[in-house]
């Protein structure tokens, strides 16, 4: 997990913590019936980076992805997911229930690290699953 997030890498620790923030809200969404939106790992990431303002995109790439992250943390708040979309960053991150804190910008517990980078392949390999579902076996069109 130290690969991950490591005490002297206080930017993958903040992405990491952006994650956990986030989580509810992308977990939710899968889980509706509807087509997911899928993004790359690029925009995955500009959208933790924006939602924690690091400022290390441009601004037109930081504010697109931003709001991307707002619409889909507002659409939430209708089925109980209390986060702010204005400030994401303050909503605390939980992860089983239990709220996980980063004191001095240091690690967070590995245990906690290693289960949310296990989860997140686990969550890869279902969408790429549900992706090649989709291409093999498309929506039937019209009214049939």
């Amino acid at each position: 997990p130290a690969l991950f997030v490591s005490p002297d890498n206080t930017f993958r620790t903040s992405l990491f913590m952006m994650w956990l923030r986030v989580r509810p809200v992308f977990l939710w969404r899968l889980s509706l019936p509807t087509r997911p939106k899928f993004y790359s790992n690029k925009d995955w990431r500009k959208m933790l980076e924006a939602a924690d303002g690091l400022k290390l995109l441009s601004l037109k790439g930081r504010a697109e992805m931003l709001q991307e992250l707002k619409d889909v943390v507002s659409d939430s708040r209708q089925y109980g997911i209390k986060i702010d979309a204005d400030n994401i960053a303050s909503a605390t991150a939980f992860w089983k229930g239990a709220p996980v804190l980063v004191l001095n910008n240091r690690v967070p517990e590995s245990d906690v690290v290693l289960a949310a980078v296990w989860e997140l392949y686990e969550i890869n390999f279902r969408l790429e699953l549900v992706l090649l579902d989709r291409e093999l076996i498309p929506e039937p069109i019209g009214e049939d």
